[in-house]
């Protein structure tokens, strides 16, 4: 993405633009809903909440194009792309970095520490502005410390014995708890393979 181009306001599906909404509270509710809820019919709300439901009424529409399409878009146009280090040779551990809902706190508060601006009162932000904005938060954020006690390789052989001890105490207490239920990921692979999840 270049400085020069507009944020995207559309996604591509089967070669055809459609509106997005783009407000990062938008793609947070979208987060909420697909996780948040143990029924097939939250991935089918959550499309609804973003595209619109004549999306899903289209004759041939696949799911797994509509999902390819949201995913471009909740991962800011950066599908793919890797680091050229494995994490281990970065210091860093598999662990869940962040987490939307159960940090909403810590994010509320790094962005009003580092930029001044209080996410509750701005009318709008573009979701993409505000993930590169989320990673260019302060250091001295509370958010960027427990990002680190999370993901820091306790194997890492730099690391003393207490520290190692420190750090995977700090991992236990600030983990984050993943929830998914097996109907949610049976429905969702469905999709993904472009089969009717309820049929």
């Amino acid at each position: 993405m270049r400085l020069t181009e507009r944020l995207p306001v559309t996604v591509e599906i089967a070669g055809e633009a459609y509106a997005i909404k783009t407000d990062f509270r938008d793609i947070l509710r979208y987060d909420e809903i697909i996780r948040g809820q143990s029924n097939g019919n939250a991935v089918l709300e959550a499309i609804d909440m973003l595209l619109g439901e004549e999306v899903l009424r289209k004759p041939n529409m696949r799911a797994d194009n509509i999902a390819d399409a949201i995913g471009w878009f909740v991962k800011c146009g950066d599908i793919g792309k890797k680091s050229s280090l494995p994490r281990a040779a970065l210091g860093l551990n598999n662990a869940v970095p962040m987490d939307f809902g159960a940090d909403s706190a810590l994010i509320y508060t790094a962005f009003l520490q580092t930029y001044g601006l209080d996410l509750y009162d701005i009318p709008y932000l573009h979701w993409w502005k505000f993930n590169w904005m989320l990673e260019d938060i302060s250091p001295s954020c509370r958010l960027s410390k427990v990002i680190e006690y999370r993901t820091i390789d306790t194997k890492n052989k730099n690391l003393s014995k207490e520290q190692k001890k420190a750090y995977a105490a700090l991992q236990r207490y600030f983990r984050v708890q993943e929830k998914k239920s097996e109907e949610d990921e049976a429905i969702v692979q469905a999709l993904l393979e472009g089969r009717d999840p309820f049929g």
